[in-house]
């Protein structure tokens, strides 16, 4: 298998959504490969060879918290954002190439993507999309 670091770039992408919020944001989400080691697909794509990563069961990731004790949760930084022990990231996050794409994630994030206005817009236009549909299904509740 060919050792390259884009098969596991969807795996960084979203670790580093999850951990960037501990400076600025709330995307903290325990109830993933971050605590518990659950909601998500790891695939061996047959085409590339790459390993992929999908998460799934994000809604936790919106600041529910019930994984992880408060020293874990007071100690987690962008180096550190898993609780307890988890080989896998302690592992991956041992290889100097993979912080350095994980920390270009983080950077890109701050700075293009977790921007107050550019959120707030996103959210307003969301909203509009979801008001009528959700009007409706709560006359029929």
């Amino acid at each position: 298998m060919r050792n390259s670091s884009r098969g596991s770039e969807t795996f960084w992408i979203w670790t580093s959504s999850r951990v960037s919020s501990r400076s600025k944001f709330c995307f903290r989400n325990y109830d993933s490969i971050l605590a518990d080691g659950q909601n998500f697909y790891l695939y061996l794509d047959g085409r590339s060879n790459q390993f992929g990563f999908i998460p799934w069961d994000l809604d936790a990731a919106w600041g529910h918290f019930w994984l992880g004790t408060k020293p874990e949760l007071e100690r987690a930084s962008i180096w550190h954002p898993w609780v307890g022990e988890n080989r896998f990231i302690e592992r991956v996050m041992a290889v100097e190439e993979f912080r350095h794409i994980y920390r270009a994630h983080l950077e890109d994030f701050l700075t293009r993507l977790f921007v107050p206005e550019r959120l707030h817009r996103r959210i307003d236009e969301i909203a509009a999309v979801l008001r009528d549909p959700i009007a409706a299904n709560l006359r029929f509740a």
